[in-house]
């Protein structure tokens, strides 16, 4: 008579060397699992800080384009009106009117030229 055989799903008990394998494999498995998560959150903050950089130049480059100017520091001369007892600030550069303002009493003092 031919022996006959089958694959059945039967329960397996680990010993003790089988589950310091499986304790060991788990634990480096968990240790690689923490070092992609984090390596992860590096690389999403980084593209949320590169995201959100752009979007800063992009609002600003729509504020410019939408105002068609910007504001900018530039050298200005203060010209006296005493009659007026006003300040002309004009453009250092090219001589552009910016503004007037009143003189300050302060402004407005005689200055005595003292000796040392």
């Amino acid at each position: 008579m031919e022996k006959r055989y089958s694959n059945e799903y039967v329960k397996h008990l680990f010993s003790d060397d089988e589950k310091k394998e499986i304790a060991i494999d788990l634990a480096q498995k968990v240790a690689e699992l923490k070092q992609k998560e984090d390596d992860k959150k590096a690389i999403l903050s980084e593209l949320k800080s590169k995201i959100d950089s752009l979007t800063a130049m992009l609002n600003v480059a729509a504020v410019k384009l939408n105002n068609g100017y910007e504001m900018t520091t530039v050298k200005c001369k203060l010209n006296p009106d005493w009659k007026a007892k006003t300040w002309i600030i004009n453009r250092a550069d090219n001589g552009e009117f910016v503004k007037e303002r009143k003189m300050t009493p302060d402004e407005l003092q005689m200055r005595l030229k003292m000796e040392s």
